[in-house]
């Protein structure tokens, strides 16, 4: 999928989304009539056990034994000791339909059909900024982001509660998003989105995991200022002019924040 191109009706890039998509869920095991079962609510279920092969250069091949629950593979533990972790990923669950997205933005003929190819993108969360030959010129936030507890956000929870579950994934039509902002540009440098219209999830859920309060990637305040300056250009000369010390450290602060009320139970977050 290239991060950048553009064709005869329509230009685009992308960077990373820091979007929190994944979640880790403790189950418990039992081994019954010989028979591998992992909780849930009030009842067992059979995990699903199987054989796989991994194949080393210049070595022998090794089995592994792969155990799957209803949220993933288990990456860590020993279901056989009665609990592991289990890897819950909407990559990994659905994969991603990422040669059919290719080919539509190959053929969109306008900003319109360059957003809309976008639609089925799983993962990875990215932002999207495009532009077309008829002057139209935007940003998307693509991906999809499932809508479950706040609680998951922080450590595994119980996996067999029916507490933390998924409950569908934040629709497309509410991911953040801008067409033709007043300021006259987008930018996006591997930041999550802070001034696109529609930031904010009814949920709560748009937001950097690492970084609560959302602000600017670093990368994006430099880029930002050349932008909003008018001026289409930087060289070695005027890109130290773009840089503030205070930002650098603003946002070295930042990404070491601690949230002071981290939210639990049932509040909803990315």
């Amino acid at each position: 999928m290239p991060h950048f191109s553009h064709t005869e009706h329509v230009a685009w890039g992308m960077t990373h989304g820091q979007a929190d998509y994944q979640d880790l869920y403790i189950e418990r095991f039992r081994n019954e009539s010989g028979r591998l079962e992992y909780a849930w609510l009030d009842g067992w279920l059979p995990a699903l056990v199987r054989k796989e092969e991994v194949a080393i250069r210049d070595g022998r091949s090794e089995m592994l034994t792969v155990v799957r629950t209803r949220h993933g593979p288990i990456v860590a533990g020993d279901p056989q000791a009665g609990y592991g972790i289990a890897f819950s990923h909407p990559g990994t669950n659905s994969g991603t339909p990422w040669a059919n997205t290719l080919h539509d933005l190959l053929v969109a003929g306008s900003a319109d059909e360059a957003e809309e190819a976008l639609r089925a993108w799983t993962e990875p969360v990215n932002n999207f900024v495009y532009a077309d030959v008829h002057g139209e010129f935007g940003y998307r936030y693509r991906g999809r982001i499932p809508i479950r507890s706040m609680a998951n956000a922080w450590i595994p929870v119980p996996g067999w509660t029916g507490e933390h579950e998924w409950r569908g994934r934040i629709p497309f039509e509410e991911m953040p998003s801008a067409r033709n902002p007043e300021t006259g540009f987008v930018v996006t440098c591997n930041n999550a989105p802070t001034t696109a219209t529609s930031t904010t999830h009814p949920t709560g859920a748009i937001r950097d995991g690492s970084c609560p309060s959302a602000r600017p990637g670093i990368r994006a305040v430099p880029t930002t200022r050349i932008s909003g300056s008018g001026q289409a250009w930087a060289d070695i000369e005027t890109i130290p002019q773009l840089w503030d010390w205070d930002d650098i450290v603003d946002a070295a602060e930042t990404r070491q924040e601690l949230v002071p009320d981290r939210p639990s139970g049932d509040e909803s977050r990315q």
